[in-house]
């Protein structure tokens, strides 16, 4: 672990470390860890900004009620891990990482606001209630499952802008959702879904405003 103008400490074993806590909320700021494992480590309650990882690993760790700014995933594999009510980020770019078999979930889970994935995979992942919105995904690969979830559209990213932020539909850009199941789905007219593949599961036009997925 370093300050981002300082050497890289590389090869690292954080393994079982206890970085957040479920009393209180710890900031981690200007950090860089590159080459470090971390298992069943804990960042629960934790703010990152200006943070960090590339070639981490990260098995069976908990990222419950993480919140992030201006943070960098790059070649990063996330397996068994849960992001039960996280913020994926604020203005947070996951590149080339892998979710396996992850819980990307909870009443307060989102994916953040200006956050891309680009070039990552979902496998066998639940993710569960939210909306994606003032996100794009460009070039992932989903094989999971995806359940009470909303991709928004022109008129929710209208009515959420305000002064202080500009909001835009969920943007999925060659993006293969082939192998995944949706249920209680919903694709709101105006989502962005350019060269993305979908399931070929049983849809209706509901509401004359959305392409919804029932429950199977």
């Amino acid at each position: 672990m370093e300050d981002q103008t300082g050497a890289v400490d590389d090869y690292l074993d954080f393994s079982e470390t206890e970085f957040g806590s479920a009393d209180y909320r710890n900031n981690i700021k200007n950090k860089k860890f590159q080459f470090v494992t971390f298992n069943k480590s804990s960042f629960q309650n934790c703010n990152l900004t200006n943070v960090i990882f590339k070639d981490c690993d990260f098995t069976l760790c908990d990222f419950t009620e993480i919140r992030q700014w201006n943070c960098i995933y790059e070649n990063c594999k996330f397996t068994n891990s849960k992001f039960y009510n996280s913020t994926m980020g604020v203005e947070v770019k996951y590149i080339n990482c892998q979710f396996i078999k992850s819980k990307l979930t909870g009443k307060y889970f989102t994916f953040g606001h200006n956050t891309e994935f680009r070039k990552c995979i979902f496998e066998k992942c639940d993710i569960k209630s939210t909306w994606i919105q003032s996100i794009v995904f460009d070039e992932c690969i989903f094989s999971s499952k995806l359940i009470n979830v909303r991709f928004t559209g022109e008129k929710e990213a209208k009515i959420a802008t305000t002064d202080n932020y500009s909001e835009f539909p969920a943007t999925f850009i060659n993006c293969d959702f082939s192998n995944s199941i949706f249920e209680q789905l919903e694709i709101m007219d105006g989502a962005i879904l350019n060269e993305t593949v979908l399931p070929t599961q049983y849809n209706e036009r509901f509401n004359n405003d959305r392409i919804y997925y029932p429950k199977k």
